[in-house]
């Protein structure tokens, strides 16, 4: 590709162009990208290339006539490409923007100064306006840094390895790219995840692209509507999205929507035998889901109740690791909200002897999984 900029400022280019990999591409012969300096296109006596706006305003302008004939010297036949200028009110510069721009043989980007540009120019010179953002710059060349930088990357050959730009934050997919790692393994105490470790490269992608789901519905959820997603990514993303979900830390018991109704006597007075506040260290961390925007208590009931007898309204946590029936464990939420239990302690005078338990709550759940079944299979 080639790329002729137009602007006042052509020093303020040459580190740009010369290092990292713009500079390696230009080297081998990729990216052809020439600044060309404005001022000895002008026609007045001083070669400036701005005048005070008719009509009064602050600030100067940049005249038509310099950028007329810069514009024609670098586009003479047989130029095929788009002439491109870096201004606020351009259409935002995004990642399908850049796509489009990487297919053209040729761009000449002009770079605005001053408090603008005078409009003629603009209306027979140009064939499209980028901005690279709602705020203001001090003049255009910094934008066509920026541009030049995002298109140039999708060009083959620019970068290392022709997967980077496609697995990149606003690709194809249209996601944000996926958390990645390095050495060290454990870092301040945390470990790469080990998923990545196994050498499962479909498990690997995979991940990859749940996390790319996760972040993109946590940071930038606006661009969901358009992503390519299956219906089965979008039924896996409300299950596991987690906007607004705390830090376990700040979370007690009392914060725990429980997924179960009845509690049995027999285990919790198991529970009891072993557990006291004094061996707090054996217990195990109750595993929470964030499910539809709350702390869902998904195992371990048994041993909440028993905690909270012992005086205790807070007891390790850990987030749910697996990939459960979301579907059944909504549907147990909703039928304790119908019961009015919103928290392990509503489950305090809900302990029940083996029998009834088995007739009131393993019963329930058998029915309550054999009509979410038969719901699929319809839909089937």
């Amino acid at each position: 590709m080639k790329i002729e900029l137009l602007t006042i400022f052509p020093q303020m280019f040459d580190s740009f162009l010369e290092t990292s990999i713009i500079g390696r591409a230009r080297g081998a012969g990729i990216l052809q990208i020439h600044a060309t300096d404005i001022r000895p296109f002008s026609a007045s006596k001083h070669k400036n290339t701005d005048d005070y706006p008719f009509g009064g305003g602050a600030g100067m302008l940049m005249m038509a006539q310099p950028i007329a004939d810069a514009m024609k010297a670098v586009t003479a036949p047989p130029f095929k490409g788009k002439r491109v200028f870096m201004g606020p009110r351009g259409k935002t510069l995004t990642q399908a923007l850049a796509q489009e721009l990487a297919k053209e043989e040729e761009l000449v980007i002009l770079c605005g100064h001053y408090e603008g540009v005078d409009q003629r120019a603009l209306d027979h010179y140009i064939d499209m306006e980028i901005s690279i953002g709602d705020y203001i710059l001090t003049g255009g060349e910094t934008a066509a840094m920026v541009l030049i930088d995002c298109v140039s990357r999708l060009i083959p050959g620019v970068l290392g390895s022709e997967e980077s730009a496609g697995e990149e934050s606003f690709s194809a997919a249209g996601l944000l790219e996926y958390p990645q790692y390095t050495r060290p393994r454990v870092f301040e105490g945390e470990e790469v995840p080990k998923v990545l470790l196994n050498g499962d490269h479909k498990k690997i992608a995979e991940w990859r692209r749940k996390q790319a789901l996760l972040a993109t519905a946590r940071l930038r959820p606006d661009l969901l509507e358009n992503a390519e997603i299956t219906e089965g990514e979008k039924r896996w993303l409300e299950d596991n999205r987690e906007d607004g979900k705390p830090e376990l830390t700040a979370l007690s018991l009392a914060d725990l929507q429980p997924s179960q109704f009845f509690i049995s006597e027999e285990k919790l007075a198991a529970v009891r035998q072993w557990f006291t506040p004094e061996n707090f260290g054996n217990f195990e961390p109750l595993p929470v889901k964030w499910l539809d925007g709350k702390p869902v208590l998904t195992d371990g009931h048994t041993r909440a109740v028993a905690a909270l007898s012992a005086g205790l309204t807070r007891v390790p946590l850990v987030w749910e690791a697996d990939d459960l029936d979301w579907d059944m464990y909504r549907a147990c939420v909703s039928a304790c909200q119908e019961r009015a239990i919103h928290s392990p302690e509503d489950l305090m005078e809900r302990v029940i002897p083996r029998e009834e338990y088995a007739d009131k709550w393993d019963a329930w759940c058998d029915q309550m999984q054999a009509e979410i079944r038969k719901k699929r299979k319809r839909r089937r």
